[in-house]
């Protein structure tokens, strides 16, 4: 190979792993920003709250189909609501120390927090009344379809 092939070889991969490195780079920063304005983090964490968010309505309509407490844990309940209060927590003192808007993602939080509220209180209602109609007590007496 000649000393003018070796230097046109050299410039090519040279100018390779530059133009790979820019594209590294490039790829980074649209890894780091969805089109909704969303970092990385934040749409996994959405992604998280979601699977969460689908997970607490369901477990709600199934207490509510059987009426019953069997298989739940009041404690275990309150632990994940205690979690999702704190996380709300977090991300406004975040906002209000680095003088930012409170992340959108945080309604999510607030969504969750509300559901496994809900689950929390049909637990205490069933523990105390199990089999009860929860409707009929509320007036919205419903035909009982056991």
């Amino acid at each position: 190979m000649s000393a003018v092939s070796v230097g046109r070889l050299f410039r090519a991969s040279t100018l390779r792993d530059s133009c790979v490195k820019e594209m590294a780079k490039v790829n980074e920063t649209a890894l780091a920003t969805v089109t909704t304005g969303l970092s990385w983090p934040q749409v996994l964490e959405a992604g998280m709250l979601i699977c969460f968010g689908i997970s607490w309505p369901l477990a709600i309509v199934k207490m509510l189909k059987s009426r019953r407490t069997e298989g739940k844990s009041l404690p275990f309940t309150l632990l994940v609501l205690l979690g999702y209060v704190l996380g709300i927590t977090a991300k406004v003192a975040y906002a209000l120390i680095h003088e930012t808007e409170v992340p959108s993602v945080t309604w999510l939080y607030a969504v969750n927090s509300f559901t496994v509220g809900v689950d929390a209180l049909l637990y205490l209602y069933y523990h105390r009344h199990p089999g009860g109609n929860i409707w009929q007590k509320a007036g919205l007496a419903f035909e009982d379809r056991r």
